[in-house]
């Protein structure tokens, strides 16, 4: 049943997610074939199976936090432009706002149960799955690429584990993460960008040479 008491037929709703996966694929084929052979791969893979929790409250209010803990497995990041990575990846986007991105199939009991549990305090649970997409960069000239389309600074020792920022790549509106200490960085896109980001990555990095997963 829908939000607005309407039956829904959860067969429309399978068809949906796999109209969007063929659309996915049928994407990374087009752009892949035309990305150049080179020998520094950067490779870049569509996370399909992320979804997308926006989950908003008061850091002040204790109850706030140890539910929202106690029902994700792990702490909210607190300190500015930092992440928490464990069973979800959640990032800070603002002081009372989180992104948390973890398993597709948890989606619709990490959202229910943080609904319950936060009923009596002023706080939001939204599911943002269908408009927004993962990306997972990772390459030994990852850093050089990004810069090419963004003023982040993402030298090692500015851009450190655990640290993420929103800004604009290319023209698209981006949040970055560094989720551990390798080369890799993982991306939130808006899905209505997704076409034009892969484009602009495969095309920018033809030096290094990008492959799409």
């Amino acid at each position: 049943m829908s939000d607005n008491g309407a039956m829904v037929n959860p067969r429309h709703g399978l068809e949906a997610f796999l109209a969007v996966r063929r659309s996915n694929q049928a994407i990374s084929q087009k752009i892949e074939a035309g990305a150049p052979e080179c020998n520094d791969i950067i490779n870049v893979e569509i996370l399909h199976d992320r979804s997308h929790l926006n989950l908003r409250g008061n850091p002040d209010e204790v109850k706030f936090l140890t539910q929202s803990s106690k029902i994700l497995g792990q702490e909210l990041p607190l300190v500015p432009n930092t992440m928490t990575v464990g069973e979800h990846h959640i990032y800070w986007l603002g002081p009372n706002e989180w992104l948390v991105l973890s398993a597709d199939t948890r989606t619709r009991k990490f959202s229910s149960e943080l609904r319950d549990a936060l009923k009596e305090l002023h706080t939001s649970v939204v599911d943002l799955s269908g408009g927004q997409i993962a990306l997972n960069i990772d390459g030994p000239e990852v850093r050089r690429l990004l810069a090419k389309g963004c003023t982040l600074d993402f030298h090692t020792h500015q851009f450190r584990p655990l640290d993420c920022a929103q800004s604009g790549l290319a023209k698209a509106v981006a949040l970055f993460g560094r989720v551990d200490e390798a080369n890799g960085f993982e991306l939130v896109v808006r899905r209505s960008f997704q076409e034009y980001l892969l484009m602009w990555l495969v095309h920018s990095g033809r030096e290094f040479g990008v492959k799409i997963q």
